[in-house]
């Protein structure tokens, strides 16, 4: 191993001069600093060493690396700690909202009332509705013995009536000798019928078909004095008119 040459400011390319140069150069210390610095280099001399003496050049080297780091901290420190102040006097760091204590919500009583205490009130008496009165039904009149079969009768001598007098206006025109005889069978049973001006104008007609003009004739002359100027004695004239002219025509 080589040994080590202390360092001198007068071989600047020996690499104690690299590290020198390295350094930052430390702004320039002000009396007080100075003599801070002075009183730790006579602390750190007046402490035991530790190394063999064969090492006093690093022992210098790192006394002067020491003496440069403290003072560029003390620098450092000072700056910081000058600055510090005026950095928290522009920031004003607001106090955190102080929340309020609420005030215990208040329950509101409720008031509760006893049955007892709440007034009577006399319940209104039922209305009851009134009856309106009903007209009684009048009673059935049950119509006697005698009146019965006289109106049972009415009906069934209309429906035989009809019988008669249809079957009689059907047969005319294929046989009105049958037809003739229908209707002397109803003007026998029912000369009074309600189809008796019905029957009179059909027998005027089968008188005609038959060929028994002057029957025909004198039946038209017998209705026409009993019901002058009725429908019926139209028709009945209207009938010998038209057999007065076919006849004619012949």
């Amino acid at each position: 191993m080589s040994r080590l040459r202390p360092y001198t400011t007068s071989d600047p390319s020996s690499e104690e001069a690299r590290l020198v140069r390295l350094i930052p150069s430390p702004p320039p210390m002000s009396s007080a600093q100075a003599a801070r610095c002075k009183e730790r280099v006579s602390d750190l001399a007046r402490a035991p060493r530790v190394t063999p003496k064969p090492w006093p050049a690093f022992t210098a080297i790192g006394a002067v690396v020491a003496v440069a780091i403290a003072g560029g901290s003390l620098v450092v420190n000072r700056t910081t700690a000058s600055t510090a102040p005026s950095e928290a006097a522009e920031v004003q760091t607001l106090p955190p909202p102080v929340a309020e204590p609420r005030a215990p919500e208040q329950s509101e009583a409720v008031h509760s009332v006893s049955i007892e205490s709440l007034p009577s009130v006399g319940l209104p008496a039922a209305r009851v509705p009134k009856r309106e009165a009903v007209p009684a039904a009048p009673l059935a009149v049950t119509p006697s013995r005698a009146e019965a079969p006289e109106s049972e009768g009415g009906a069934d001598a209309l429906t035989r009536e009809l019988r008669l007098v249809d079957g009689a206006r059907v047969e005319l025109a294929v046989r009105p000798s049958h037809a003739y005889d229908l209707l002397v069978r109803h003007a026998a049973e029912f000369p009074g019928g309600q189809l008796a001006s019905e029957r009179e104008v059909l027998l005027v007609d089968a008188l005609i078909r038959t060929g028994r003009r002057a029957e025909a004739e004198a039946r038209a002359r017998a209705l026409g004095a009993r019901e002058p100027g009725s429908p019926y004695a139209q028709r009945v004239d209207a009938l010998l008119s038209s057999a007065a002219s076919k006849s004619e025509r012949k």
